[in-house]
Parts: structure tokens; sequence; C-alpha cells
């Protein structure tokens, strides 16, 4: 992933934890996928509201060409299994830490960029 779009990820994160309690943000292409996918997890969040005002953010902030690099926005609620163990095996506050060739809870990324886990 280009880094000028990890960038732009990190402003829209920002953006969203200014309305929102998040505990994770993370982008993950999967090793079955060729897109990106956009995964948020916090307190409450796994619900249309929520995903309506992130994909707006998004929409303002990422190109439509750069839009079409990500395949679906995932949000889960703290308390998921994924999120769990993320913020239990990574911190990062600032700035972002690339995955490559992981597992967590049977999902296996090929690469990730992980801008948010407390």
């Amino acid at each position: 992933m280009k880094r000028e779009i990890i960038n732009k990820l990190s402003d829209a994160l920002n953006e969203i934890r200014n309305t929102k309690n998040i505990s994770t943000f993370i982008i993950i292409k999967r090793d079955d996928s060729e897109l990106w996918d956009i995964v948020i997890g916090g307190p409450n969040l796994d619900n249309q509201e929520n995903l309506v005002q992130v994909a707006t953010i998004l929409r303002k902030i990422l190109s439509p060409n750069e839009l079409r690099d990500f395949s679906r926005i995932v949000l889960l609620n703290s308390s998921d299994a994924f999120i769990s163990n993320l913020k239990t095996a990574f911190s990062v506050e600032h700035g972002d830490m690339e995955l490559q060739n992981s597992q967590i809870n049977n999902i296996f990324i090929k690469q990730a960029y992980l801008l948010y886990s407390k």
C-alpha cells in the first residue's frame, strides 16, 4: 500500500476518533483477496449509523480511485475475539505497524497496517 494512502487513512482515523470511541484501526489484505479491508473496533460500534458515518469520512478523505483498493469496512465491538486478540498482541497509538503473513483468529493476513490499537 502506498504511504500516501496510509497517511490519508491516519487522517481518517483521527477524524473518526473525534466522534467515536475506537480501540482498533487496521487495514488488512487477506490471503484470499487482492483488496483491502478496513477493520475498526470499539464499544458499541457495529451498527448501521456508525458504518454510514465512517464511510462518509473515508469518502471525504480518499479519492474514488483510492477507494477502489478497499473491499469493505468492518466495524466490530471491542469484545470481539479478533479485536481483543489484536489489542493484546499489539499496541500502537501513533504511527503504524506493518504485519505480514500472520494469522489472527483463523484469519490469514497477507499484509496489514495497524494504525491504532489501545
